[in-house]
């Protein structure tokens, strides 16, 4: 095994989502404290890139870019800063994906690689960090590994998502209280957040959630925050048609960190596996996680919140790794009934 000696740049690759991003935080953390004197870049997609700058663990944030001739201009600027050390944080579950890291690794020409040997797919990583697939641990620690296979240690486990150091003008406290202001929405108003979006696969069925905001708003008076990307607008949209008490549609208004600052005002946050679910987790808001196809051991927000309610149940097609699927048959199998009980009980109401 090559020797991790004058490690002058570092690349950290990490084309996940959101919530892998934040679960990577302490092992980045790591690396910096260890490698205080390098250049440490990262490159990662496009809608993580304002997760990572604030952070100040990287020196340079390099975008994938989704167009072929952006991605080139890209990989050609990553080959010229000659890294001593490259390494990938995420799991490679797919042959096409051992495809593609393998080809992004020899393009970049690193003169030490490193990174997740998943059932055996990162035989060509000069560092390998084993795991399976499915996974028996969370998320973090196995980038935790990833560190401490670089001489990284990690002390500290604490992920941070304050929206805290803010530009003028630019505060996402502020930013979020005004756009509930303009909707109509009071100081004193208690707010329950919705997230009905992500990987399709991961979605519980819409009319649940209208189901169950209907039960929830009949025992206890709130304001409803239906949050998303851009991309998600149609289901904010779909979800607050023709109901009849407060619900405001935040889909596409906000940043990471102003979803962040809403998340943390709201009393109780209901989702699906996915980065939103994440965040509400790292800032302690209650919360009830709808679990489908996802990686529970991977990915449940319980390791970090004693506040979060996973409700899960286990069918013979899951864990996968569809993007879409046309039954759903494990989320079609949490009811309504069984999520009215959980938020309730995080409310104080049961």
């Amino acid at each position: 095994m090559k020797e991790l000696k004058d490690i002058r740049r570092i690349l950290v690759i990490d084309l996940g989502g959101i919530g892998d991003l934040l679960l990577a935080q302490p092992a980045l953390r790591a690396l910096r404290s260890k490698y205080r004197d390098a250049v440490i870049d990262m490159f990662v997609v496009d809608r993580c890139e304002e997760l990572v700058r604030p952070w100040g663990l990287c020196d340079h944030v390099f975008v994938c870019g989704r167009g072929l001739r952006q991605l080139t201009a890209v990989l050609q600027d990553l080959r010229r800063c000659r890294y001593d050390l490259v390494m990938n944080m995420r799991t490679m579950i797919s042959v096409p994906g051992v495809i593609k890291m393998f080809a992004l690794v020899t393009f970049i020409a690193g003169r030490i690689t490193a990174g997740r040997d998943t059932d055996g797919r990162g035989f060509f990583f000069d560092i390998k960090v084993p795991e399976t697939g499915p996974g028996t641990k969370h998320e973090m620690e196995y980038d935790i590994d990833t560190a401490a296979a670089v001489n990284a240690p990690v002390f500290d486990r604490t992920i941070a998502l304050e929206p805290g150091n803010p530009e003028p003008g630019n505060d996402p406290i502020n930013t979020a209280a005004r756009i509930l202001r303009e909707s109509g929405v009071f100081q004193s108003d208690a707010l329950i957040g919705i997230h009905p979006g992500g990987k399709p696969s991961h979605q519980w069925p819409l009319e649940r959630y209208r189901s169950l905001m209907d039960a929830i708003h009949a025992v206890f008076p709130c304001v409803f925050v239906i949050t998303g990307d851009a991309h998600e607008k149609g289901l904010a949209v779909e979800l607050c048609r023709g109901i009849r008490y407060p619900a405001v549609d935040m889909s596409g208004r906000l940043s990471i960190s102003e979803t962040a600052a809403l998340i943390r005002q709201c009393r109780l946050f209901i989702s699906n596996d996915t980065g939103a679910m994440h965040i509400a987790a790292i800032v302690k808001t209650p919360q009830v996680a709808f679990f489908g196809p996802g990686y529970l051991a991977r990915f449940d927000p319980r390791v970090i919140s004693q506040k979060a309610v996973v409700l899960y149940s286990k069918t013979a097609c899951a864990p996968c790794n569809r993007v879409s699927c046309s039954s759903r048959a494990c989320l079609n199998a949490i009811t309504v009934e069984t999520a009215l009980d959980a938020a309730l009980k995080l409310l104080g109401k049961k």
